[in-house]
């Protein structure tokens, strides 16, 4: 579960520059470069966007000016890309987009170790089947059992209350 990867060839913006590729990986302190997994380059928009705040922000948060999922590049940052470095870094610092990547995460990890909602739903169906099988087994196991002695089901009263 995840955005898809990043295209290696990107448009460039109108004074005909090359988008920062760099973008993707951030320099943490002791020199070590780890991806952004979290960021998405839309073709459509021409524009970045946060995953985890697409996916979990709910949109009143989420509109161009409060806490946007949507990191432009044309024309957002005013054509200008490289404010776009420090647009991402306080994007990512932000409390809303932790919030969002610790769901997604979240998300993630009970995806794979099967403790998701519909891994539940699945096992209770199950759980439930073979309750009613047992039900249906010593059900037939009585029918058996008095077709065999010529028992009828009635027990011991023979008026019926209707």
């Amino acid at each position: 579960m995840g955005p898809s990867s990043n295209p290696s060839n990107f448009p460039r913006d109108q004074k005909e520059r090359k988008f920062p590729t760099c973008i993707f990986l951030e320099e943490q302190r002791n020199g070590e470069k780890v991806k952004r997994d979290w960021l998405v380059w839309s073709k459509a928009a021409a524009s970045l966007f946060c995953f985890p705040c697409s996916l979990f922000g709910s949109p009143n948060l989420t509109r161009p000016g409060v806490q946007s999922s949507l990191l432009s590049w044309n024309g957002g940052i005013h054509g200008n890309w490289r404010k776009l470095s420090d647009r991402v870094k306080s994007h990512q610092q932000s409390n809303f987009h932790r919030n969002c990547y610790l769901q997604w995460k979240t998300a993630t990890i009970h995806l794979k170790s099967q403790k998701s909602i519909e891994h539940q739903l699945e096992k209770q169906i199950g759980d439930e089947t073979k309750r009613w099988k047992v039900i249906l087994q010593c059900i037939l196991d009585v029918t058996i059992f008095l077709a065999s002695r010529n028992l009828d089901f009635r027990g011991k009263n023979i008026v019926f209350k209707f």
